[in-house]
């Protein structure tokens, strides 16, 4: 072996022997500071400067809203929906998106308020404090992590950073008790450690003259899994979760993002040309138990496909935010809010009015 090709041979060790030590320390930073969640976490409840009392036979209104953390309004895409984006392009585009959002809750103004992809801080918000900002001093709040990392380095050409993100309940009432819960299913080991840990939240209420209770959950259920996997995982824990909490005759509430098409609803209502997104996926029909109703708007479209920014009438749209209620809830009424047309986020809000019988 000549000196030329011997020295060659040694450059070359030297920098895949480099590359691999940048590497492998990146990915024991990344394990030693990666968020674990336990099973259960109790929630902290912000408090309001005033509350209000719940009743059999009044009417309350509530809705969910995911709010992607101010940085997927009309003109943006997401890198794992195939575009090539991982946030917002400037402070003045998160502050644009976040005053919508504030505006549609105070205008609105209801009693309860289900919110998801709220950012306290990341490079994708440009650490706005998005729960501060939409949490008003009249409501109650609770804010549960589902996504904690110190860096994630995707895509490559723009990384992400670093985000700590969740899912948060707001409130004119004051629930006695809030609680996180990690949702079943995980991706592979390496990639579980930059993507979201999924989660979902119960809020409890206690009803002025009755022994049940309101019972609220939040949910964000997964996306991007293949096949589904994961998401078939929730979905089974998920239905564990509401058959106990109906068996002690409770009012049950399941609403947010579920990151699947909702029975009832047919995103051929909507008019798009895009190809269907490869995360689409149908609920089961048999997801909901005995004993609850859905409570959907199968003629206003809740989410959009982000490959790409938002075109009417060619950007794949669907249903897949709402809301499912026992039957000791009655549904009045329910309402995509479909006029806001993807402006501030990549979902719609849906409201629900409704009455404990």
């Amino acid at each position: 072996m000549n000196k030329v090709l011997k020295r060659i041979l040694i450059s070359v060790g030297i920098v895949i022997g480099v590359i691999a030590l940048v590497l492998g320390g990146f990915i024991g930073y990344a394990y030693a500071t990666d968020y674990r969640p336990d099973q259960e976490t109790v929630l902290k409840v912000d408090q309001a400067s005033q509350k209000e009392t719940l009743n059999i036979g009044s009417e309350y209104t509530m809705i969910t809203f995911n709010i992607g953390y101010g940085g997927l309004g009309e003109q943006q895409d997401f890198f794992m929906d195939g575009g090539s984006k991982s946030g917002a392009d400037s402070l003045e585009e998160v502050n644009e998106n976040l005053n919508a959002v504030q505006t549609y809750l105070t205008q609105t103004d209801p009693d309860f308020a289900f919110l998801q992809e709220v950012d306290l801080s990341g490079k994708r918000s440009f650490n706005v404090n998005q729960y501060e900002i939409l949490r008003e001093s009249m409501r109650f709040g609770s804010f549960a992590y589902n996504y904690k990392v110190k860096y994630v380095p995707v895509p490559f050409t723009n990384p992400q950073g670093g985000v700590e993100s969740g899912i948060v309940t707001l409130s004119k009432a004051e629930p006695y008790e809030a609680t996180r819960y990690s949702f079943d299913g995980q991706e592979m080991a390496i990639q579980q450690l930059f993507d979201l840990k999924r989660a979902f939240t119960i809020s409890r209420f206690k009803i002025d003259g009755s022994d049940k209770e309101l019972v609220l959950i939040n949910a964000h259920f997964s996306a991007f899994d293949k096949g589904g996997k994961v998401r078939k995982q929730q979905v089974k824990q998920m239905q564990t979760v509401l058959e106990t909490e109906s068996k002690h005759g409770n009012y049950i509430i399941l609403g947010g993002d579920f990151n699947h098409e909702l029975p009832g609803t047919s995103a051929d209502n909507f008019a798009w040309t895009e190809a269907i997104p490869s995360w689409v996926m149908q609920l089961p029909l048999d997801f909901a138990p005995k004993g609850y109703n859905w409570a959907v708007d199968p003629q206003n479209p809740t989410v959009r496909a982000v490959e790409a920014a938002y075109v009417d009438g060619y950007t794949y749209k669907a249903v897949i935010d709402g809301f499912l209620v026992s039957d000791n809830i009655e549904i009045l009424h329910v309402e995509g809010q479909g006029t806001m047309n993807f402006k501030n986020s990549d979902h719609n809000p849906v409201q629900l009015h409704f009455k404990l019988k």
